[in-house]
């Protein structure tokens, strides 16, 4: 096993790339993403979870060195046959992984339904030479352009030690379950690992087409958009609140939706049941939603904890919530809910009554994983009620060719909650559809709200583009949707717990 380190000033986290077999190291040098050191994995003959973690271990000791921390979160990214192994580590590892993305390869690594057909396996395997190496590459890449700018002369291969990497990787099992797998990638232009066997061996997960697109695609444009940038993503909400809380009119909507559904769903037991609720509302931001549900909920509550990832997130002490006088013990978190030290602390097991969230947790790097810990940290008896935004939201500026997050979708969050045990009461999802008099607007009002519409590198001449190509309907207006999925999660469907 290979393993190369490309550091970053000030990590907050580490990205575990899993590379395949044949390419070496040279095409993946140049990555690099803010906050986060990446790890270059590759050869793996002698490759085992617990070698990896020892590594890791080595890392994150020399890394933080002077202050003892740890890495808040692991990201782990899988390409082609490096998909298999990274499952391995998975299976076993007790890093906090927040989001696990598949791209290119498939569980069933060698096989003729869900992975590379075997007589290809093999005839590459047995012809393996420097003229059937490159042409391999040439195949990964898709034209002669990109082979010459990735790959060296394949001449200095040890051709020995890639068939000697290929046996390993055939006498690994086939895997069918994908549960640990967040999300799966796969280039439709794809001359591998063939497009329909992915999509068949990564059904019930949350699967992302990339059009035209070859079997090595394009990893610094996955890191950067499948990898939540989240000190950005707060430093834009510290900056935005106020023009935040005064324009952000779909999740002032969408946070009254959710608070009727949860009042539909537990309304009764509360009010049948006093003052015992220990409650955590996960990224609260401008306290669109915290205000909303206070006044009903106070009677009930005797401890709240406020967490999110921005210091300038609301206080209801500052906004007329009066929790003191109401007897509330409060608790604000500033920090991310989906690292070590905040599930560690924070979501320990059956821990609160009620577990609340609204329109945040789309930036998390993994919703799914986020809410398989709150399924773990709710009592018997208790509520989890989330509004986030997925399939189909912003659909205009993606037309248009903006960037848009990378929504989970409702089937993968209920198979979570249904996995852990707990009932899911609601499962709906609606449009709000904003207007705009023209594209310029609606891009204005994306910044107002603090949504990250445009890449942090885009250029003029790209906002131009988009105002060029954005959609307009047939009143000459230019729309944003927003597609918000409500969730109303029980455990056990046992009266709240009283203490």
């Amino acid at each position: 096993m290979n393993t190369v380190l490309l550091p970053c000033d000030s990590p907050r986290g580490i990205i575990l790339l899993f590379l395949g077999w044949g390419t070496g190291l040279k095409p993946f040098l140049h990555l690099r993403k803010p906050g986060y050191d990446i790890l270059l994995i590759n050869d793996y003959r002698d490759f085992s979870p617990e070698n990896l973690e020892s590594r890791l271990r080595a890392i994150r000791d020399d890394r933080f060195r002077d202050t003892g921390e740890e890495y808040a979160e692991t990201i782990v990214i899988a390409w082609s046959f490096g998909v298999r192994a990274a499952h391995d580590f998975l299976r076993s590892t007790r890093w906090n992984v927040t989001l696990r993305l598949a791209v290119n390869g498939t569980l069933s690594h060698i096989d003729a339904k869900r992975g590379i057909p075997p007589e290809i396996f093999n005839g590459t395997l047995e012809n393996l030479s420097s003229p059937t190496l490159k042409k391999f590459r040439l195949r990964c890449v898709g034209n002669m352009a990109a082979y010459k700018k990735l790959f060296p002369e394949v001449e200095s291969e040890n051709i020995d030690s890639l068939k000697e990497e290929l046996r390993w990787f055939a006498s690994l099992d086939l895997v069918a379950d994908t549960s640990l797998w967040d999300k799966a990638i796969i280039g439709l232009d794809d001359h591998i690992f063939p497009p329909d066997n992915q999509m068949l061996a990564w059904e019930g997960t949350d699967i992302y087409p990339l059009g035209a697109t070859a079997h090595f695609p394009d990893f610094g444009k996955i890191i950067t958009e499948f990898v939540a940038d989240k000190r950005r993503v707060a430093d834009k909400f510290g900056c935005t609140r106020r023009n935040y809380t005064r324009n952000a009119d779909a999740q002032k909507l969408t946070a009254q939706s959710l608070f009727e559904y949860l009042w539909q769903t537990a309304g009764k037991r509360l009010t049948e049941n006093r003052r015992t609720l220990t409650v955590l509302e996960a990224g609260h931001g401008d306290g669109t939603f915290t205000r909303r549900y206070f006044p009903d909920l106070s009677p009930f509550i005797k401890k709240l904890v406020l967490a999110d990832i921005s210091q300038d997130a609301y206080l209801p002490s500052a906004g007329g919530c009066d929790e003191g006088e109401r007897g509330i013990g409060l608790q604000t978190v500033v920090g991310d809910v989906e690292s070590g030290e905040f599930a560690s602390r924070w979501l320990t097991e059956e821990t609160y009554d009620m577990i609340l969230s609204a329109s945040m947790l789309q930036w998390l790097n993994s919703p799914s994983a986020f809410l398989g810990k709150c399924c773990r940290a709710l009592r018997s008896g208790g509520v989890i009620a989330i509004a986030y935004y997925g399939e189909g939201t912003l659909t205009e500026l993606i037309a248009a060719g903006g960037s848009g997050l990378k929504y989970p979708s409702m089937r993968r969050m209920t198979d979570i909650a249904r996995k852990a045990g707990l009932d899911v009461e609601i499962a709906e999802s609606e449009d709000i559809v904003l207007e705009f008099d023209s594209a310029m607007d609606a891009l204005r009002h994306l910044k107002l709200t603090g949504v990250n519409a445009l890449p942090k590198d885009s250029s003029p001449a790209d906002t131009r583009r988009i105002i060029r190509d954005w959609p307009l309907d047939t009143q000459g207006k230019a729309t944003l949707t927003f597609r918000p999925v409500y969730l109303i999660i029980t455990k056990n469907r046992k009266e709240l717990t009283k203490s």
